[in-house]
């Protein structure tokens, strides 16, 4: 197997892993950044299902970093609903 495709899946895998054990959000978190698109976006999916919208908030808020700004936005959309009162807040 090609290790330049072996990489992210090895990366999903590990995702996977951390993202059900303590400080799950934290692996979530720095998965957003992952240079790999399909690590990126199960990180979205991750982060809209386990870590809350203030969380997901700051990271829109971030004007230097484009990557977790527009995962952050996406992990909010995501949530829907759930996630207006606390913006709003």
């Amino acid at each position: 197997m090609n290790t330049v495709l072996a990489a992210p899946a090895h990366r999903l895998a590990a995702l996977e892993t951390a993202a059900a054990g303590p400080g799950g959000d934290r692996h979530i978190l720095a998965a957003l950044e992952d240079p790999a698109p399909s690590v990126r976006e199960r990180a979205i999916r991750l982060a809209a299902r386990y870590v809350e919208p203030a969380v997901l908030g700051e990271l829109v808020a971030d004007g230097r970093n484009a990557v977790r700004r527009n995962a952050g936005l996406s992990a909010l959309e995501r949530q829907g609903p759930y996630a207006v009162p606390h913006l709003i807040a």
